[in-house]
């Protein structure tokens, strides 16, 4: 029987994409019960623009410099959009010539996204049934699409799952120019929360369903996107990251992962790790004066891929290669 030996982008000009994944803060407007309480508890403060733009040319130097990388900053938190200094950091982020993303709920209003457009590259806003104003996040969507390249994510709760599943297809309705994929939420962000067969079912259905009939009107210039299972035969499927996570497929353990070279996390400490997951332990602090920033992948020590949709959006190869 045909074996999955590797995970790869669908676009091969993915590969050589460095996506800066940094949580500025844990400060944030929502409270999700499916998210742990370090994630929001507003105990790490913003960090301060300076420190970030110092930071980032450190980032360019090796990545882009050395290695001959593309480099995307993604900002999530808690809620980024709350930093006093957001504009200014993007702003400035965009002068610079870099690719700015964020990851946010959405809920800030009109009138600062109608500014905020103007110095982003793409934006992920994520459906949280608990909070989310889901008038106010389609008239977001609506506001910021045709300027910023535009993901919506519908976290799926277990005992909320018709209403998010209802969001997902009225986003689908009301919206056009997005993409949209359907997630599962994970307990403490590693153990996935305890779906039904049918609901496993159900969201990769409706996952499939959305994208087939996704209103696209120019082509997505993105750094993450769809995911190629490849076969010990040959063959090759494509796939949605958070379908993987669905399935059940994320068990990588003693591959070849480019967590480090296609992806480099900076918690809100500071601190500097080569993914989520922390497998590979800390590269160091953004304000160590020396830093050893990766260059060869990290082979994978732990039998399932805590990291979530984000780590799974990594290259994997199994043993020798392909």
């Amino acid at each position: 029987m045909s074996e999955i030996v590797a995970l790869k982008h669908q676009f091969e000009k993915t590969e050589n994409i460095v996506l800066i994944d940094w949580g500025v803060s844990n400060i944030c407007n929502y409270a999700c019960s499916y998210c742990p309480e370090r994630t929001h508890a507003g105990t790490y403060p913003f960090t301060p623009i300076n420190e970030i733009l110092r930071f980032s040319e450190r980032i360019t130097d090796h990545y882009v410099n050395q290695l001959g990388k593309e480099v995307y900053f993604l900002y999530t938190g808690g809620e980024v959009t709350l930093y006093k200094d957001f504009i200014p950091l993007i702003r400035t982020q965009k002068e610079h010539g870099h690719k700015v993303s964020i990851s946010t709920n959405g809920s800030r209003s009109l009138s600062f996204w109608e500014e905020a457009k103007n110095h982003l590259f793409q934006i992920s806003i994520s459906y949280h049934e608990e909070f989310t104003d889901l008038d106010h996040f389609i008239d977001v969507i609506n506001l910021v699409k045709s300027d910023v390249y535009t993901h919506v994510n519908i976290m799926v709760q277990p005992d909320r799952f018709r209403q998010c599943i209802d969001a997902a297809y009225r986003v689908l309705r009301e919206t056009d120019d997005v993409t949209i994929d359907l997630q599962i939420v994970l307990k403490d962000f590693i153990e996935p929360y305890p779906y039904t067969k049918k609901q496993r079912e159900r969201i990769i259905r409706a996952n499939k369903e959305i994208n087939e009939n996704l209103k696209l009107k120019r082509q997505r210039d993105s750094y993450r996107g769809l995911m190629r299972l490849i076969f010990s035969d040959g063959s090759c499927e494509l796939v949605k990251p958070g379908d993987i996570l669905t399935r059940n497929m994320n068990a990588w353990g003693g591959w070849n992962c480019y967590i480090g070279l296609e992806i480099l996390v900076v918690d809100m400490n500071g601190d500097i790790y080569r993914s989520w997951c922390g497998d590979a332990g800390k590269i160091g602090n953004i304000a160590d004066p020396d830093i050893f920033f990766p260059t060869e992948p990290h082979v994978c020590g732990k039998q399932f891929c805590s990291g979530g949709v984000t780590d799974t959006m990594v290259t994997k190869i199994k043993g020798g290669g392909v």
